[in-house]
């Protein structure tokens, strides 16, 4: 996947948006930010937003990693 410029526009989201996007609790989105699996941009003193890009990328990882540990995975 290519790396979008600085002037890319980027739609991004607020935690609770992704939480709800991805049928997870909000503690658990604080988890995936704290581990590194998603990337969280500071736009405030206490704001933060998620680009939807991000997200897309984690779902596809996960998916990844699904497919390959299913049972019959070569």
């Amino acid at each position: 996947m290519a790396a979008k410029s600085p002037s890319t526009p980027t739609t991004l989201s607020t935690k609770r948006e992704v939480a709800q996007r991805l049928h997870l609790a909000l503690g658990s989105v604080n988890t995936l930010i704290a581990e590194g699996e998603l990337t969280a941009i500071r736009v405030g003193r206490r704001s933060v937003r998620i680009s939807d890009a991000d997200v897309d990328a984690f779902l596809q990882r996960r998916i990844a990693q699904a497919v390959a540990s299913a049972p019959g995975a070569a």
